[in-house]
């Protein structure tokens, strides 16, 4: 490509105004041979003013941008035409959040070098910083035809189209990111927003069409679980099964919120429910004696749990039921390999290793005994460390809210959560 002649793909990404990746950095000196008819080519440029271009390259890549910028002013006062050192400057101006400057100096860019390709795709970026959405989405359109491997190109275009109000369109650049990096956290990010805003539009309009369809109602009780509203999410999962009353799941979904807010014969009573409708349901049938577990009634829950890991043997939750059973209830040997796989599917789980400890004494195996023992310290710790580390990352999340709360001029978060 052309741009090749002014910068090179880098192997590492900065995002010095925290939201966009400057993923391009300069080359100190050009490429040799003609980059436009309007544009000198390298060797056509004075001495001095290849000097001072370089110089400016090596001050950008350095991080002392109030230097590279003069050196790319000095360079285009004797070569208005260069392209390259448009560009550049407008590298510059971006690092250093300013966008007016920026989008002018890449669109003089590419007015001198249209098929400098980089120069749309940043436009587009611009456009988006000072809301001119229309003419992000323009710009950036031509920006992935042209640069249709640029991940930075499509992110960028995801953002513009969910600022346009358009979360399936910005779904389809998105996830066309996403394959290009599966692991950039900022494309990530935006792709569940996408899908968050994309799924309450068809909420809205599932509402609009029967606003008492169980649908509506099962959708609010889904979004309210995930963002753990359990008295909403219960209230709304009860509306659906007066109007669904057999329908498969809802004992399930309400057994579990029931268990997670530790009442847990209503939990039990809903997960029988659900085996009244669904009787090889392998979760409600090892989470009811997960339960009777949890009440020292190792001989009731034997069966729950023996059926429910025949129909789940990977769940870790049942594996580890059914071996504290069968452990509490002297069946050793029996509960022995429901431990172990148990601890195979859940490699961060202390307890299931303290259980294994105490399994191995009573078959007089004390090698394997302190082994279980030392792991279950060791990952206790890892967990109590970890429990220390959300508690600091909950409480700085508190304070940065009450300080936007105290902030007047603070935007208010909006919440996604399907509202009646």
């Amino acid at each position: 490509m052309r741009e090749q002649a002014y910068f090179a793909h880098s192997n590492h990404c900065c995002r010095p105004r925290g939201c966009c990746a400057v993923w391009w950095t300069l080359i100190a000196v050009m490429c040799g041979g003609p980059v436009a008819r309007a544009e000198p080519a390298q060797a056509d440029l004075p001495a001095a003013v290849a000097r001072e271009f370089a110089a400016a390259s090596q001050a950008q890549k350095a991080g002392d941008l109030d230097h590279a910028i003069e050196g790319y002013r000095r360079v285009l006062k004797a070569a208005p035409g260069f392209a390259g050192a448009h560009f550049n400057l407008g590298l510059c101006y971006d690092s250093g959040g300013k966008t007016r400057e920026a989008l002018g100096e890449f669109d003089a860019a590419r007015k001198l070098d249209a098929s400098l390709e980089a120069a749309t795709l940043f436009i587009g970026i611009e456009d988006y910083r000072l809301r001119r959405y229309p003419d992000a989405r323009r710009a950036l359109d031509q920006a992935v035809n042209a640069l249709p491997k640029d991940k930075e190109a499509w992110l960028w275009l995801g953002k513009t189209q969910l600022a346009l109000g358009r979360p399936d369109q910005a779904v389809e650049a998105l996830e066309t990111a996403r394959t290009l990096d599966a692991k950039d956290l900022n494309v990530l990010y935006n792709l569940g927003l996408a899908y968050t805003r994309l799924s309450k539009r068809m909420y809205d309009l599932m509402y609009q069409i029967d606003p008492q369809s169980y649908l509506v109602h099962l959708t609010l009780a889904e979004s309210y679980t995930a963002q753990k509203e359990t008295k909403e999410a219960i209230r709304e999962y009860q509306e659906v099964l007066k109007l669904r009353p057999r329908m498969a799941g809802i004992h399930q979904a309400l057994g579990a919120l029931y268990y997670d807010a530790a009442d847990r014969d209503s939990a039990r009573r809903e997960f029988l429910a659900e085996l009244e409708i669904d009787p090889d349901n392998p979760e409600a049938l090892y989470k009811a004696g997960m339960i009777l577990v949890d009440q020292h009634r190792y001989a009731e829950a034997l069966p729950y749990l023996q059926r429910g890991v025949a129909g789940a043997p990977d769940a870790a939750l049942a594996q580890h039921n059914l071996g504290q059973a069968l452990f509490h209830l002297g069946r050793f040997n029996e509960a022995l390999p429901h431990l172990q796989r148990a601890a195979q599917l859940d490699t961060d789980e202390p307890t299931v290793h303290y259980l294994l400890s105490r399994c191995f004494q009573q078959l007089n195996q004390p090698a394997e005994a302190e082994a279980e023992l030392a792991l279950f310290e060791k990952l206790g710790k890892r967990q109590k460390d970890k429990m220390a580390e959300r508690v600091t990352a909950e409480t700085e999340k508190r304070r940065v809210r009450g300080d936007m709360a105290a902030d007047p001029g603070a935007p208010a978060a909006a919440s996604e959560t399907p509202r009646r």
